[in-house]
């Protein structure tokens, strides 16, 4: 399950989860818990506090300028387009 689907399912279960009486809420915890994987104190934790804002997008600066990418471009052909370790 995507992160996006799953947004959307806490944002569509976060209202009845809040109005609903105790079994219920039993229901729709067994429900989300079984469709996430989430644990289940980390799901009423997401159900009981109000939807987190969109990720902001942060704006980094390039590290290399162009003659810099060039120049490690050269070195990374001579040798044999080793690919990087992670």
């Amino acid at each position: 399950m995507s992160t996006q689907t799953r947004r959307e399912l806490l944002q569509n279960l976060r209202q009845d989860y809040i109005a609903a009486g105790r079994k219920k809420r039993e229901e729709l915890l067994d429900g989300l818990v079984t469709a996430t994987g989430y644990n289940r104190k980390y799901a009423i934790s997401l159900l009981n506090k109000p939807p987190a804002d969109s990720p902001r997008k942060r704006n980094r600066s390039k590290i290399y300028d162009a003659e810099v990418t060039v120049a490690l471009k050269q070195i990374w052909i001579a040798a044999n387009c080793i690919p990087p370790c992670l």
